[in-house]
């Protein structure tokens, strides 16, 4: 269980047999197609937090789909839970674009910090699949993390540079109250209780931990999605991550941000125009 997301906590509120629910693969295919017959779905996207978790099931239901509904589709998938079976059944049932979480490229971070047992070798076994089978991928990242250093946060940006990514997705830590990850911050002092009403609505803004580097990896976080792609501006990037945070920055992550997420969803014309004013409105509020 990974120390910084509700699941631990949520997990703890319900009894831990019943915490994973999932109907069948028939009754899923039934449901899907009677949507497809009412309105003009064109994309699916199945948000599991891990589409491949039950062998059988996946097995069973990408059967299905590649027989009877065939959408291109996204989904969650878990590094160590992968390998090459998974990767061809995605590709052979119409997979357009999965998702796994890199999160640091600091093994002793993700481990110790996050509870994330997996290695950097996974990471890159998982990349060259997905590479091998025409399946587009994004990599969700964190930057911000208690004990994480400057360095540290670069050296997630050459992993992900290394693993050649269609999108890399970068948030900034939220010390979520109850979570494990939480608790550390407060016991290493890194926030304290009352600035946990503080936190920000989204874990793109801002930070609310007090350690060294942290406005650093603020402004990191906002060059994340082009950095992956541009070796050749990291020692500007350096520079330019010790400048104030500016709404310079803020634009060039909301811009980048939409037109990732277009790769990853094969969004229409008129989607990327909505999310584009809502970029506009979300920065015109911020210079506000």
């Amino acid at each position: 269980k990974c120390s910084y997301c509700y699941n631990a906590a949520y997990n703890e509120m319900l009894d831990s047999r019943k915490y994973l629910r999932r109907h069948s693969p028939e009754y899923v295919i039934e449901f899907l197609s009677k949507a497809i017959r009412t309105f003009p779905i064109e994309f699916i996207n199945f948000q599991d937090d891990v589409f491949t978790f039950d062998t059988r099931w996946v097995e069973k239901f990408l059967g299905l789909y590649r027989e009877q509904i065939r959408l291109p589709y996204f989904c969650n998938i878990k590094t160590d839970m992968f390998n090459e079976a998974f990767a061809r059944m995605l590709s052979e049932s119409n997979c357009y674009s999965v998702c796994f979480g890199v999160e640091t490229g600091n093994e002793k971070l993700r481990r110790a910090i996050l509870n994330r047992a997996y290695s950097n070798d996974s990471l890159r076994k998982t990349a060259a699949l997905l590479h091998k089978y025409g399946v587009r991928f994004v990599t969700t990242n964190m930057v911000g993390l208690p004990d994480e250093t400057v360095d540290q946060t670069f050296e997630t940006i050459a992993l992900n540079y290394e693993l050649r990514p269609t999108a890399a997705w970068c948030s900034i830590f939220s010390p979520y109250p109850s979570t494990p990850l939480s608790e550390y911050s407060i016991a290493q002092g890194y926030v304290n209780k009352e600035q946990l009403k503080d936190l920000p609505d989204t874990y793109f803004e801002r930070s609310i931990l007090v350690k060294p580097g942290i406005r650093e990896q603020e402004n990191l976080q906002r060059f994340f999605p082009i950095a992956v792609n541009a070796r050749f501006l990291w020692p500007l990037f350096r520079i330019m991550a010790r400048w104030p945070s500016n709404k310079i920055f803020d634009a060039l992550f909301l811009l980048s941000f939409v037109l990732y997420r277009n790769r990853i969803y094969r969004q229409n014309y008129y989607s990327i125009f909505r999310m584009l004013l809502s970029f506009l409105r979300t920065l015109l509020s911020r210079t506000g």
